[in-house]
C-alpha cells in the first residue's frame, strides 16, 4: 500500500539501483489517475485528496479538458491536396470530440484542419496548402479535441 498525502492505494512498486534514478520514488499515472483521487496544485504545492475530502463544487462546472489526438498510422499528404488522418487517443475516450478549425504555419509545411466533430478511430481532414509533401508519423500529435456532451435543454411551452 502506497500512501501519498491523503490518498492510499495498492500499487506495484519496482525497485531499481540508485544509478538508474536520481529520485527515491516516482509516483505515476497508475496512482494519480485512480478513480476517486483529486490532485490540487496551489502556490507551488501539490496536494492529493480522496474525492469526498475535496468538495469543490465549482470543479463540476469547469469546461472539459481537451484530449490529444494522435495519428493512428503514418501518412503522407501531397501538396495542395486534402488527406484524411485516422486518429487515436491514449486515454481511450469513447464518444465524439470537437476539433476547432486551425491553420499550422510552419514554413514549407503549412496546412489547415477544418473544424469538425469526429470520434476516436475516426478521421480528421488535413488540407495541405504548402508546395511540399506533409509527412505525419505514427502516434504524432495532430490536434486537440474537446469531448462533446449531450445538451440538456428544457422545452418551454406557452399557452395562449
Amino acid at each position: 500500500t502506497l500512501t501519498v498525502d491523503l490518498v492510499s492505494a495498492e500499487v506495484v512498486a519496482y525497485v531499481v539501483v540508485d544509478s538508474m534514478q536520481q529520485v527515491p520514488v516516482i509516483v505515476g499515472q497508475t496512482f494519480l489517475n485512480r478513480t476517486g483521487v483529486t490532485l490540487l496544485l496551489r502556490d507551488h504545492q501539490i496536494r492529493l485528496f480522496e474525492n469526498h475530502l475535496a468538495a469543490l463544487p465549482e470543479v463540476a462546472s469547469l469546461p472539459p479538458r481537451k484530449l490529444p489526438l494522435w495519428s493512428k498510422n503514418a501518412a503522407v499528404i501531397p501538396p495542395n491536396t486534402i488527406g484524411f488522418i485516422e486518429i487515436a487517443n491514449q486515454e481511450h475516450h469513447e464518444g465524439e470530440v470537437y476539433v476547432k478549425a486551425t491553420t499550422r504555419q510552419k514554413p514549407g509545411g503549412e496546412y489547415n484542419i477544418p473544424g469538425c466533430v469526429t470520434t476516436i478511430g475516426g478521421v480528421i481532414a488535413i488540407q495541405n496548402i504548402s508546395t511540399n509533401h506533409l509527412t505525419f508519423r505514427q502516434h504524432q500529435l495532430i490536434a486537440r479535441g474537446t469531448p462533446c456532451e449531450n445538451e440538456i435543454s428544457q422545452n418551454e411551452v406557452s399557452n395562449l
